[in-house]
């Protein structure tokens, strides 16, 4: 049994297209598709096939280009899926012999091998959507800080500490001094602003960094694409819960 999907297109060609069992007839040239593996998949055997073909619960899934005139009707401009030959627009019945042709059996990809694939590509395509709110959430802590800025955050934080600490040594204070000068600020409260906003950002990176090597490790072990869906679910909902 046969579900073909179309892709429609403008042409002065015409397809003839008949459907037996597994095999199927597409401008007088037979192929019988009987040993396609459940759940396996097909490149494509003939020019007028696109994709891959895939068995699913029995059923061979195909896509088909679908001509038509300038003049078609709405069936064959956005045609619905078909089973029966009788259900595809502008179907034309082919009068001349019906050749069988031969198929590539050695290009099927069988179905572990499909399942794998796409494990591998879900858990790939999981682990950046992850890593990029990851990085959304940092960037929405941080805010748009200059690369420079960023980089003065340990010396500051160092600085800082000693000065509330009473032992800041000339270069810490001139650090200190120098930023409360130009906000306006007393030096003492700078320092403690500045430790305050240390401490929530290396609470955060650490909560950030604990997500991230979770999210690895659930991804690592999900089975099915399925479950790679739900850990990357759930890493999203405590990334909400962390962005509050």
């Amino acid at each position: 049994m046969f579900r073909i999907g179309f892709s429609p297109v403008r042409s002065e060609d015409r397809l003839s297209l008949s459907l037996d069992g597994d095999r199927i007839t597409i401008n007088g040239q037979r192929f019988d598709l009987a040993p396609l593996d459940e759940g396996a998949a097909l490149p494509a055997f003939h020019p007028w096939v696109e994709g891959e073909i895939v068995r699913q619960g029995g059923v061979i899934l195909l896509r088909l280009r679908l001509p038509h005139g300038p003049d078609a009707p709405e069936e064959a401009r956005f045609p619905k899926p078909a089973t029966d030959a009788s259900e595809v627009p502008g179907n034309t019945p082919w009068d001349g012999e019906v050749i069988d042709q031969p198929v590539d059996w050695a290009g099927m990809i069988p179905a572990e091998s499909r399942n794998t694939a796409a494990l591998r590509e879900a858990r790939a395509l999981a682990l950046q959507q992850v890593t990029a709110r990851l990085e959304a959430v940092a960037l929405a802590i941080t805010g748009a800080v200059p690369l420079v800025e960023m980089l003065s955050w340990g010396p500051k934080e160092a600085a800082a500490r000693a000065w509330v600490s009473g032992d800041a040594g000339a270069e810490a204070r001139a650090l200190i001094e120098g930023e409360a000068t130009v906000t306006g600020e007393e030096p003492g409260t700078l320092a403690v602003r500045i430790l305050a906003n240390a401490d929530a950002y290396r609470a955060a990176v650490a909560a950030l960094t604990g997500l991230r090597r979770k999210a690895e490790v659930a991804l690592a072990a999900a089975a099915t694409p399925a479950e790679v869906g739900a850990v990357a679910a759930g890493i999203d909902d405590q990334l909400r819960t962390m962005a509050g």
